[in-house]
């Protein structure tokens, strides 16, 4: 879908290894398509200002290239591994390949691997990473072992403390399939 439809130039997605990712990516980028025809449409009252979304998924993750990482990680979060080095290099190219992208904030899942690529972003653009959990992916492990939001702002100082999410943490329920994920999101 995205290849099809992409502008040229337009930064390549990957979706990995995993089917919910990618099949919940597909549909935040037909919400966001359903987003753009309503807010361009010339029905409207009023001229709007044009809103640029760009979606991006994490970079490669630890678990996918050791199967040891966990032992190594230093915690008991097996649904929340961090970037490979591999994914550190693809953070620092995206956020090289956004330096001059106009970006105002910074949106991500509480995942480790997801604000630690936000946080690349919004290092280089000095802008605020806001901690959305209604972002996040289908929920298999649940509660999902993921770090407070205070523990976010202590390693990565530009997680927004303030920022109300949609979805708060609290809200979050076990869930067993893409279409458990997509209500929540």
């Amino acid at each position: 879908f995205f290849r099809h439809f992409a502008p040229q130039g337009a930064l390549p997605l990957s979706f990995g290894d995993s089917l919910a990712g990618e099949r919940l990516l597909r549909l935040l980028l037909l919400l966001l398509c359903v987003l753009a025809v309503l807010v361009g449409s010339p029905e409207s009252s009023q001229r709007t200002m044009a809103l640029e979304v760009f979606v991006v998924r994490h970079g490669e993750r630890i678990d996918y290239v050791d199967r040891n990482w966990l032992s190594k990680a230093g915690h008991g979060r097996a649904d929340d591994p961090h970037l490979a080095p591999k994914g550190e290099k693809q953070v620092q190219e995206l956020a090289s390949r956004l330096a001059t992208s106009g970006i105002t904030a910074v949106y991500s899942s509480p995942f480790l691997r997801c604000v630690q690529t936000a946080n690349g972003v919004a290092e280089r653009l000095s802008v605020p990473i806001r901690v959305e959990p209604g972002l996040s992916e289908v929920l298999w492990e649940f509660p999902p072992g993921l770090l407070s939001i205070e523990e976010l702002h202590q390693r990565f100082p530009l997680v927004d403390l303030s920022y109300g999410s949609v979805v708060p943490r609290a809200a979050l329920r076990s869930e067993h399939t893409d279409g458990d994920a997509a209500h929540r999101a």
